[in-house]
């Protein structure tokens, strides 16, 4: 009897053996079935629950999500937010996606991608974020999670060459006459400076979009072909005019004075991140601006009137220009205005604009000459319009005050009033003949100054007619508060032809009286300008 119990044992052991066996078989067997014989790229098979903190939602922030690792990959779904033969048909893809891209390029993701898929009543549309990428349900159908992916495969940020990476792995197709007739246009090659928001759907017309979508396209299979997948990251002057060359254009590219190579780009529905050497820009979609050549004119602009206005500053205001920092990075927030109360400022040293970005340049006039004063006096905004109407005008404010009294159509409820400035400044300029580009924008502004003193008619035409008090809808007794923006602006500009710009600065930018800095009081000095203006 002891000899079977032993035999019988022994045969449980071995078919224990056997068993453990089959079954540590069949796990490999599952696993080698995720990917192709080749394939770096596996697809997760277990997941761990865990809660999102992302910081960037009220409805994803802390929501339960199931997160699966593998080498080189992260990939995370919202609990409960899917089936699961939805879950199995996206881990299919975004490995397949992921083992496509090295297919195509024999390049490894510089470091691990983490992949994010929400069910859209969750998704709120965030920014992909260095190697971490973001996207919906609808997305992972439609195929548009293909450029984050790519973005964050990469490590690169700028659209163009995001999009054009996209279309070369995929063989998207594109039309070479087509290209070759845009760039034989010569206004078309600034296409070639490769600014982000031009590679940005939502920024652009749908022909200018698959304009610059075939760009992308071509010029990173020509660069790539020419020059390897490395050269992306700098696709210089000598490239560009080579695939110009390749495609027909009879133009030379030039480089653009502001290099935009440094910039940095996230994207989301109707918004867009910039991020460039001395500047962060916020960017909603609004009326008041929607498109990537508006965002470009931006950008280079304040890029331009900074270095303008420190070259000024530090040779008429040498002691002021030492004293302070013009150095600093600058947060701009251009969004839509969601109440009456709102109205753009330069608080914090952040620019918010809530209309059309001209008026970027008189909150700039605050940060770069900033007053210890109460929100809202003369002195302030006084110096912030002298700064970005006179010292360097930004060209559409220049243009806007100049039609006043060209009578430009766009003016229309202007143009009555318009007779009476235009009589003052043809009496400063001596000259009843002149164009747009040949209005002295001081004249003018003392031109303004004057009539809107006289006029009644003005009392009802903002920005002409309201004081800075009623502006900011306070009761100060500063002294000026009585003076509209241009009347403050014209006002300043007296005092900078009587002395030395760095003492006029002394006197806005601190808390002294006109007394303690001229060695006159206000209303002394104010009616010496209002004779100047009587000229």
């Amino acid at each position: 009897m002891k000899q079977v119990f032993v035999q019988i044992s022994k045969k449980i052991k071995v078919q224990n053996m056997i068993l453990t066996l089959v079954i540590t078989g069949l796990s490999f067997s599952f696993i080698g079935c995720n990917k192709k014989s080749g394939e770096p790229f596996d697809i997760p098979t277990s997941f761990q629950e865990q809660k999102s903190q992302f910081y960037d939602s009220d409805i994803q922030d802390n929501m339960i999500i199931m997160v699966g690792e593998t080498k080189h990959y992260s990939l995370t779904f919202a609990k409960d937010g899917f089936s699961n033969d939805e879950i199995e048909s996206i881990k299919v893809k975004i490995a397949g996606s992921l083992n496509q891209i090295y297919k195509k390029t024999k390049e490894f993701p510089k470091d691990n991608i983490d992949v994010y898929v929400f069910p859209d009543s969750k998704f709120q549309g965030f920014n992909s974020n260095e190697n971490k990428v973001f996207c919906s349900a609808s997305d992972i159908e439609s195929g548009d999670y293909w450029y984050q992916l790519v973005q964050s495969y990469f490590g690169v940020s700028n659209p163009c060459i995001s999009l054009g990476l996209t279309g070369y792995i995929n063989d998207k197709e594109y039309d070479r006459d087509i290209l070759k007739t845009y760039f034989s246009k010569e206004e078309n090659i600034e296409l070639l400076h490769l600014f982000g928001p031009r590679f940005m759907k939502d920024w652009n017309e749908k022909e200018d979009y698959e304009m610059a979508e075939m760009t992308a396209i071509s010029l990173t299979k020509f660069t790539i072909q020419e020059k390897g997948i490395e050269k992306l990251t700098d696709i210089d002057e000598t490239v560009k005019n080579a695939w110009l060359k390749e495609i027909g254009s009879p133009f030379t590219y030039r480089e653009n004075d502001i290099k935009y190579n440094n910039f940095q780009y996230a994207q989301s529905e109707n918004h867009v991140k910039i991020f460039t050497d001395d500047a962060r820009y916020n960017i909603d979609k609004t009326e008041f601006f929607n498109t990537a050549k508006q965002i470009e004119n931006l950008v280079v602009t304040q890029i331009k009137w900074k270095k303008e206005l420190k070259e000024y500053i530090q040779i008429y205001a040498p002691e002021y220009y030492n004293s302070h920092d013009f150095d600093m990075t600058i947060p701009y927030i251009l969004k839509k205005r969601n109440s009456s109360e709102e109205h753009n400022n330069a608080n914090n040293n952040i620019i918010t604009v809530l209309n059309v970005d001209d008026t970027v340049f008189h909150e700039l006039g605050h940060i770069f000459f900033p007053s210890p004063l109460q929100f809202g006096n003369m002195k302030s905004d006084g110096i912030a319009d002298y700064a970005s109407l006179i010292l360097c005008p930004y060209d559409r404010r220049r243009e806007w005050y100049s039609n006043i009294i060209l009578e430009d159509r766009n003016h229309d409820k202007y143009l009555p009033y318009g007779e009476s400035v235009k009589l003052y400044y043809e009496g400063y300029c001596k000259k009843d003949n002149y164009s747009n580009s040949e209005i002295n924008i001081e004249y003018l502004i003392d031109a303004l100054a004057i009539a809107t003193l006289k006029k009644e008619y003005f009392s009802e035409l903002y920005p002409f007619s309201k004081s800075i008090n009623d502006v900011y809808k306070i009761e100060s007794d500063i002294e000026g508060n009585e003076l509209t923006y241009i009347q403050s602006c014209s006002f300043i500009s007296y005092l900078c032809k009587g002395y030395s710009f760095d003492t006029v600065l002394s006197y806005c930018t601190t808390s002294n009286t006109c007394e303690e800095v001229f060695q006159k009081g206000y209303e002394e000095l104010k009616h010496e300008w209002l004779d100047y203006l009587e000229r």
